[in-house]
């Protein structure tokens, strides 16, 4: 049989985005080289191939020795075609045995993906087990190795137009934290029992590919990454940084999406879970949306109680993969099933006891039995901060634990509707007027411990107290303003011109980083376990009573359903720069979660009036919790 040579002009397109570009708009052409016989030119139309690699420009191009299979009626189960042109667009190809003369023909790139195919019809079974072994691609540029991606073509003449069958994925992950997350692995399994890696049905002529199912999924079914050296998380205190992972799939509507396994250098397991369907296009690579790998313990950073007992909470480590931050209380778990990273040890970091009580509010060290903190409460009115340790003493989270009676009273307006407020600030041992026990702990914005506040400030014609003895405090700098810093320092107060962050910005570490007006629960959310800081709408509707009230009661007590009332008081706030207690008995400021441009909003009431205003995100003030419904 006659053996014809076929002229291949790769013309590819690459995408990594949600577009794929035109070769009009990415490439300019070489010019074509003529074949022998029966010269029959292929273009590749969308993105990559086998053993063809990047150029500096970004062209995929032929290399030596790669090779495709051809099938027609005449000949189902193919015959394998090869070039020895390197490094080109252009390659002529030609039968290393005998050659396919049929009048319409069908070939997949590379030969070895359809090595035991036979041709039925205009389907071929396509082998993509190889997606199984793709190495780490944090992006594409010239040395990303595409070698595992089938392409096929089907022609009536003398042109053949390469498909793609693969499209990508970019998963995004973020180690804001800090906490030296170093990633091993990525698979990826079809939730429908779709087997990724394996024989897939395609129809050649129109490049569709059609998963063939399993009940049970194994290694040898999943798309995977795996790196040679582990891949340090992008760790910089950025909120918005990432290390991208770039993974290869068949091209089909997933319609019961996709889970993303991930094992770190530790031997952690990570989960994914795509939301519904999530469809993979052919030749493009699709972004996910970050994915910050939050490490966390427990289902809230305060308990509180009324009475004497032992406290029992739960100090799980947990991680959460959600964008902003919410508790998603997956336990981290080996390869084993087996939790890891659990505390060793607990320690009291602080304690102070209602300025109308004595004694301590806890009646013995806190221990921990397995993932159960014990804290024995004496009864006593006040607050404490209890953390747990590693081996090596490091505090790895901390919980408030706040001994008063608390009560949810009811509020309406306008904006909100009906919701449920705390009687008092947080913190709080009371709620009298003019009683110091009734203005609570301060926190710094985005900042989940408090900082316990001095009981025995006498009101004077000075509106500031300097030099106060308060807890310790450092200035911020790289080291110190981080996330990671504030959760193994809990009671270290961080001074700063702004932002206690040394450089980056985050508006969402009480759930508001876009700004509106809504209540969300993060793990760095300072409310017991069903509350978190309100919203600023949680405060429309209050009106101005009298100076004469607000000078009496060292605050208000504003009206909330139309006849209640809760009393608001005047508790100042803590300098953010200095061992400075400012207003306090004469302004009032109640943090809210929404975000300012450089600062954040609070609350602000004083003997004139009332408003919402930017504070910088160093200073500390009160909090009121909003139950979430």
């Amino acid at each position: 049989m006659k053996k014809n040579k076929i002229q291949i002009l790769l013309v590819v397109s690459l995408s990594l985005g949600s577009c794929i570009q035109t070769d009009d708009e990415a490439f300019s052409p070489e010019p074509i080289i003529n074949g022998g016989g029966k010269s029959i030119t292929a273009i590749c139309s969308v993105a990559t191939t086998t053993r063809t690699s990047l150029n500096a420009s970004m062209n995929v191009v032929w290399n030596q020795n790669d090779e495709i299979r051809l099938f027609g009626a005449s000949t189902p189960n193919g015959t394998v075609y090869a070039t020895v042109a390197n490094g080109v667009r252009t390659a002529v190809f030609d039968p290393v045995d005998d050659s396919v003369d049929d009048a319409v023909r069908y070939a997949v790139y590379p030969a070895s993906a359809a090595s035991s195919s036979q041709l039925e019809g205009t389907t071929l079974a396509v082998d993509f087990s190889a997606l199984a072994g793709q190495k780490w691609m944090g992006a594409f540029n010239a040395d990303s190795e595409i070698s595992s991606l089938p392409m096929v073509a089907a022609s009536d003449g003398e042109a053949f137009s390469f498909k793609n069958l693969c499209g990508g994925v970019r998963l995004q992950l973020n180690d804001y934290q800090m906490m030296g997350i170093s990633i091993k692995s990525v698979a990826v399994h079809g939730n429908d029992g779709e087997l990724l890696a394996d024989i897939a049905d395609v129809n050649v002529a129109d490049g569709i590919v059609s998963l063939r199912k399993s009940s049970t999924s194994s290694a040898a079914t999943a798309a995977l990454i795996t790196c040679d050296t582990s891949v340090p998380l992008s760790a910089d205190n950025n909120p918005s940084g990432h290390t991208d992972f770039v993974l290869f799939l068949p091209a089909v509507n997933y319609t019961k999406g996709l889970t993303f396994v991930i094992t770190d250098a530790a031997g952690r397991i990570y989960e994914q879970v795509t939301p519904g369907a999530f469809a993979i296009e052919a030749g493009v690579v699709k972004p996910m949306k970050l994915l910050p790998v939050t490490l966390y313990y427990g289902k809230a950073n305060c308990y509180c109680t009324a009475s004497a007992g032992m406290l029992e909470i739960d100090v799980t480590p947990y991680y959460s993969l959600a964008g902003d931050y919410t508790y998603e209380n997956r336990p981290r778990v080996n390869v084993a099933g087996e939790v890891v990273d659990k505390a060793v040890s607990a320690t009291v970091v602080w304690t102070q006891t209602n300025s109308s009580s004595s004694g301590n509010v806890l009646s013995a060290v806190p221990t921990l039995e397995g993932t159960i903190l014990r804290v024995p409460v004496s009864g006593v009115k006040g607050n404490a901060l209890v953390a747990i340790q590693d081996a090596s003493g490091k505090n790895l989270w901390s919980f408030h634990v706040w001994v008063s009676e608390v009560s949810d009273l009811t509020y309406m307006n306008e904006e909100r509707g009906t919701f449920k407020m705390m009687d008092r600030n947080l913190g709080a041992t009371s709620v009298t007027p003019k009683d110091q026990n009734a203005y609570g702990t301060w926190y710094q914005w985005g900042r989940k411990d408090p900082f316990p506040r001095p009981l025995d400030i006498v009101r004077s014609s000075a509106t500031t107290v300097d030099n106060k003895e308060l807890t310790a405090n450092a200035i911020t700098s790289a080291e110190v303003g981080t996330v990671s810093y504030t959760i193994s320092n809990p009671d270290i107060r961080i001074f700063s011109a702004n932002d206690w962050h040394n450089e980056w910005r985050n508006n969402g570490l009480w759930g508001n980083s876009d700004g509106l007006t809504k209540n969300v629960k993060t793990v760095y959310d300072p409310c017991p376990e069903g509350y978190c800081v309100p919203d600023q709408n949680c405060y429309q509707g209050f009106t101005f009573t009298s100076k004469t009230e607000c000078d009496t009661n060292y605050g208000h007590l504003f009206v909330i359903d139309g006849v209640q009332t809760s009393y608001f008081p005047t508790g100042g706030y803590l300098d953010k720069g200095a061992n400075k207690i400012a207003y306090q008995e004469y302004r009032g400021y109640q943090w809210t979660s929404n975000p300012g441009t450089t600062g954040a909003y609070y609350f602000y009431y004083n003997n004139a009036n009332l408003n919402f205003t930017g504070m910088d995100r160093a200073s500390a003030a009160s909090v009121r919790c909003v139950r979430m419904e």
